[in-house]
């Protein structure tokens, strides 16, 4: 490595010979226009910030604070007809919706000082990416340029003072929608998904980017559900929120003649408050603020029809969760729920992500997640019954972790589950059998079904084996292979996906 490229905890071998590196980390410079290097955009949007927004606070936080509502800065949305689009100004920062392999042109605009926007976890070129020490901030307008490469749960934010501006609001959902595949079979789970069309509408249904035969549908990269769920969870600290704070706070000065002189870096205790400081007293959930009273921990249920799950057996009910706050937070479900994607990255998947395997995480098994972790999680209820329960999120201050003294807030999400109409009637029986002791499973189909493709599934909905082809008298007798004990099965033919079956196990 050469000499000039040497790191160090002393001010004298820190980018040592190139104090240009080292001012343009402190000080970006500021630049306008764009897009650089311009091709033809399939989706145009524009976003202006910093634009204050007042966040209505519930009775019991607002007689806590004693006032009823907390400032927020937040990204407003400029485009309010466009597809997809969010309302003008919420908090979050308005959702955006965008489809796989659209390029975007986003023009943004700063109307109080030098901001960025950083498409978090969309990796276009240094210029579009929106972190200013890697390139520039915004002056005035610029226009951003990437492409939506890869489907999946993201989001965007200001990445200048990005301690400070995260936590005052200056942040929103982004989703990648996968094409509609276009598979007949798909109409057989209650819906007509041939006839949807991306970016698919909020709460869904509609398309995610993951592998079908995970769920034991026909091979591909799209799973259908039928309803959608985002749980973007933060956590505010009401100080920093009514000290009405400058958006510079904290930062380091800018010295061309000394970039890293000590008397450029913050000095705790002189400014407002100290960012090193966070004490979390209000906390959300896809801007539903959490009605408690007192804490911590603080405890509560948010009930909104936006965010609590109502399904009917036989759905498939899509979660998409954004960790969006200085905490680390435990999902725990009441009901099994099979991980499809991290981080917008779909598991299993052809391509880079063939290495990993979505996964079932059984009910009440906690999912850990730091700042900005996203997971996606479908909910499968083919199979269940009439079910009510609640989800429980629980939020653990970054350096006491997940302890009790640490346990910040408890919140609870209702889970409902009415009784469908049970499974697809089909022009057949089934009768299945299992032995424990050989693991020689055995299948009838009366009438026959010769050459159907037969699916074998444990009782948390997870797959045993691949496919089995049932033979010329519509039988099937063989050994599984594994430990797992068999559930159900599903019995595909060429007028549909048919079950599930229940298996008697001996």
């Amino acid at each position: 490595m050469a000499s000039s490229q040497r790191f160090g905890t002393a001010r004298d071998t820190f980018f040592t010979g190139m104090p240009e590196n080292l001012l343009k980390h402190v000080c970006p410079p500021t630049f306008g226009g764009g897009p650089l290097d311009p091709v033809p955009a399939d989706r145009e949007l524009r976003r202006d910030l910093l634009v204050s927004h007042d966040l209505d606070l519930p009775p019991a936080v607002a007689a806590r604070l004693g006032r009823d509502k907390l400032r927020m800065w937040i990204i407003e949305n400029d485009d309010p007809d466009a597809p997809g689009s969010a309302p003008r100004r919420t908090y979050p920062s308005p959702l955006i919706r965008l489809v796989r392999g659209q390029v975007v042109h986003a023009r943004v605009g700063g109307k109080s000082g030098t901001h960025t926007v950083h498409w978090h976890g969309i990796e276009p070129v240094p210029t579009s990416d929106g972190v200013g020490k890697h390139s520039f901030e915004i002056s005035g307008n610029f226009t951003y340029q990437f492409q939506a490469n890869e489907a999946g749960t993201y989001f965007y934010h200001c990445h200048k003072n990005t301690t400070l501006h995260f936590q005052m609001g200056l942040w929103g959902g982004l989703i990648v929608d996968p094409p509609n595949p276009n598979i007949a079979g798909d109409n057989n789970l209650g819906l007509t998904f041939t006839a949807l069309t991306p970016p698919y509408a909020t709460l869904g249904p509609g398309y995610a980017a993951g592998l079908r035969s995970s769920f034991g549908l026909s091979p591909g990269n799209a799973i259908p559900y039928h309803r959608e769920r985002l749980w973007a969870v933060d956590s505010l600290d009401s100080r920093w929120h009514l000290a009405n704070p400058n958006h510079n706070l904290n930062m380091q000065e800018c010295r061309p003649d000394d970039p890293a002189g000590a008397e450029t870096f913050y000095r705790i205790g002189t400014g407002d408050f100290d960012l090193n400081d966070f004490r979390p007293d209000v906390f959300t959930v896809s801007g539903v603020v959490l009605n408690a009273g007192s804490g911590p921990p603080f405890t509560g249920v948010i009930d909104h029809p936006d965010i609590a799950i109502s399904a009917t057996a036989g759905e498939l009910v899509l979660l998409r969760y954004i960790n969006a706050s200085y905490t680390i937070q435990e999902l725990r479900l009441p009901v099994p729920a099979r991980v499809i994607a991290w981080d917008g990255h779909p598991l299993g998947l052809p391509g880079y992500h063939e290495f990993g395997s979505p996964y079932v995480v059984p009910a009440n098994t906690p999912i850990r997640t730091t700042s900005a972790r996203r997971p996606d999680l479908i909910i499968d209820t083919r199979g269940m019954s009439a079910f009510q329960g609640v989800a429980t999120l629980r939020l653990y201050d970054w350096i006491k972790g997940v302890t009790s003294a640490g346990l910040l807030a408890e919140i609870q999400i209702p889970i409902s589950i009415a009784g469908g109409p049970g499974p697809q009637p089909a022009p057949f029986t089934v009768s299945a059998s299992f032995n424990r002791r050989n693991r020689r499973l055995n299948v009838a189909t009366n009438p026959a079904q010769p050459a159907a493709t037969l699916r074998v599934f444990a009782a948390d909905h997870s797959r045993i084996g691949g496919d089995f082809l049932l033979d010329r008298r519509g039988r099937f007798s063989g050994r599984l292979p594994g430990t797992a004990i068999p559930a159900y099965v599903r019995v595909i033919t060429g007028q549909g996906d048919f079950g599930p079956f229940p298996v008697a196990v001996r």
